[in-house]
């Protein structure tokens, strides 16, 4: 398997499939399922699983050997017990093992109650590029991941739930306090009423009926609750959209660099590698835009791309830096002749 490459994980591509603790235990020449108990043995009954119960009951150093969850099962459910007992054919270790993995079952179960599936593109969203990456190692490292039913060979990465509500009430006193702003403007033409000061004692008595209406037609309407941006599922087509517009965008940045340039004789080297990358970024957005036209939804057809923008995106940094400077001071001297023409005084124009 290839290793990760951290750049295309920030952008939310080449996810490495991640293996689950099942899988984790297997090793190259073992059964592939090592876990499923073998048949009952012909001739194990009822009768024979009470028996072997007991005797285990009474091994105290056997039973504070046992798993917890096996442990209370034992003492509180005979019932259980024993039906468990007799469809593992009587063999102990191997209820201990099924034991293990209905534990880790159960609690792969609760995480996913106490939190929400997101794709990396999702995290990326919510805790950005750096953090984002940072939070999906993490994730990874402690096993907080669950398969995409949606799609085959993805993961998603089990968020706190806390962190989506706080998203949402940030998101909610940002509304709240966009509809406070807006009301304060509407008690100031009240003061100007009159231009005299004859009427001052007048105007607060007749202020202070109109306010209450005021302030209640100003009122903001209850707004429906905004999900998070996180929460919308993603899929590799949208990716690639997301994709198409990051090289519009740069493709854009260097046409405009070039216009602004080409009037510029010392600038000339500058120029032709901006209108290389054009060439670049407009060729690689065409072969992006056909595999989207083509709805193509698996991953592999795009990593090429991708990685192609990363490259390209890192080369085009250092064009970038120099041809913004050199823009920047073109504009400086522009600016720096129309600031003295406009302090010339018209007896020196005279002159």
């Amino acid at each position: 398997m290839p290793p990760e490459d951290p750049d295309l994980i920030e952008m939310g591509w080449g996810k490495a499939p991640v293996k689950v603790k099942e899988e984790e235990e297997k090793k190259p020449g073992t059964e592939t399922t090592p876990v499923l108990p073998k048949p009952a043995e012909q001739g194990y009954n009822h009768r024979k699983a009470a028996m072997a119960l007991l005797r285990l009951r009474r091994n105290q150093n056997r039973m504070d050997k046992l798993p917890e969850a096996l442990r209370n099962l034992l003492d509180t459910d005979d019932d259980a017990a024993r039906k468990l007992l007799k469809d593992h054919g009587g063999n102990v270790d191997q209820m201990i093992e099924a034991a293990n993995h209905m534990v880790f079952k159960e609690t792969a179960e609760v995480d996913t109650e106490t939190t929400t599936p997101l794709t990396e593109f999702q995290v990326l969203q919510m805790y950005g590029p750096t953090k984002g990456a940072e939070v999906i190692k993490e994730k990874k490292e402690r096993g907080e991941t669950v398969e995409d039913k949606n799609l085959a060979g993805n993961i998603l990465y089990l968020v706190a739930n806390d962190k989506l509500e706080l998203s949402n009430k940030s998101g909610q006193r940002h509304e709240w306090s966009k509809g406070t702003d807006n009301r304060a403007p509407t008690q100031a033409p009240s003061s100007s009423s009159g231009s005299t000061p004859t009427p001052a004692p007048a105007t607060p008595a007749t202020n202070t009926q109109p306010e209450a209406p005021k302030v209640d037609e100003a009122k903001p309407k209850p707004k429906p609750n905004k999900k998070p941006k996180a929460m919308t599922a993603t899929t590799p087509v949208d990716r690639a959209e997301s994709l198409c517009n990051e090289v519009l965008k740069c493709k854009t940045e260097a046409s405009k660099l070039s216009t602004q340039l080409k009037s510029l004789s010392y600038a000339d080297q500058l120029v032709k590698d901006l209108e290389k990358y054009i060439v670049k970024f407009d060729s690689l957005y065409c072969d992006i835009r056909k595999l989207i036209q083509q709805k193509i939804n698996e991953e592999r057809p795009y990593i090429v791309h991708v990685k192609s923008f990363v490259e390209l995106q890192k080369s085009f940094q250092d064009v970038k830096a120099s041809a913004s400077a050199m823009a920047r001071g073109v504009k400086a001297k522009a600016s720096a002749k129309k600031g003295a023409k406009k302090t010339t005084s018209p007896g020196e124009q005279a002159a």
